[in-house]
């Protein structure tokens, strides 16, 4: 249902962790339910019955993303508002196997690739790889956000460009968004919900969205369940100009019967002919 994938972001698209003014309320005449983050099952035991019934979920897969900087981890930095956004100058890129992390060297374009023993930025996507079929820039700029997460502040993704392009190689995220670093059109890069397989005998979530499994809405374009393989899709990056091929690969994308959005989902340009 189109409708739900627009509803279901102003609720949801900021909130991983549990989301007080997202939560359901419970009806203690309703169902009660237990879930289990290992098998993606919510049980649900309606006590009118006593019937159990299964509601299935996504198995949370998340960007595993880590930076490190000349080896060393650097901390995401956060305000009490939110996450914010780290631009890392240009320079050349090598992904070295498996093929799940970017070493950034930084330099200015004119002697990339880099000379001597630059600065190295990696950032590590956990088990994660990139598309051995297309090909990444191999000098750019590198942008990363951050975010309020489960557990505090956190990593929440990388757009990784090619020299002075202005659009993205290569993406990363757990969010449903990519903050003002990507534009369709004026827009930031926003992502939906589609009904995949919603948990319609439990309570809604604000009175919008069941829990259960969800697709991920490309722009209203297309839809990318997180059980199929990565799919192509054309993005129109600039209004009224021509659109670029993206590879799109949904992690995940449910909502947890504690009314949590998880989602983690990577997009690859596909190079010109």
């Amino acid at each position: 249902m189109r409708w739900l994938a627009w509803l279901a972001i102003v609720g949801l698209a900021g909130c991983t962790a549990p989301n007080p003014a997202y939560r359901a309320q419970a009806d203690e005449s309703g169902p009660e339910s237990t879930s289990s983050s290992s098998t993606g099952l919510a049980e649900t035991t309606d006590t009118s019955t006593g019937e159990l019934a299964t509601c299935e979920v996504h198995t949370p897969l998340p960007l595993a993303i880590r930076v490190l900087e000349g080896g060393v981890p650097r901390a995401p930095e956060c305000t009490a508002d939110g996450g914010t956004v780290t631009w890392i100058a240009e320079g050349n890129n090598v992904f070295p196997p498996p093929k799940n992390r970017i070493e950034h060297r930084v330099c200015t374009p004119a002697t990339c690739p880099c000379l001597g023993d630059p600065p190295t930025i990696t950032v590590e996507l956990g088990d994660v790889a990139f598309s051995e079929d297309l090909g990444l820039p191999d000098c750019g700029q590198l942008a990363l956000w951050t975010r309020l997460g489960p557990d505090g502040c956190e990593w929440a993704g990388a757009v990784l460009y090619d020299g002075d392009n202005a659009l993205p190689e290569y993406i990363a995220s757990n969010t449903l968004y990519v903050p003002p670093l990507v534009l369709i059109g004026p827009e930031p890069l926003t992502l939906g919900l589609a009904e995949d397989d919603p948990c319609a005998e439990l309570e809604l979530c604000n009175d919008i969205a069941f829990p259960g499994r969800y697709a991920l809405d490309i722009l209203g374009q297309a839809t990318v369940t997180a059980e199929q393989p990565p799919a192509y899709i054309d993005v129109a990056f600039v209004m009224g100009g021509t659109s670029e091929t993206y590879l799109f690969d949904n992690r995940m994308s449910s909502i947890t019967r504690a009314c949590e959005l998880q989602v983690a989902w990577t997009a690859q340009r596909r190079p010109p002919p």
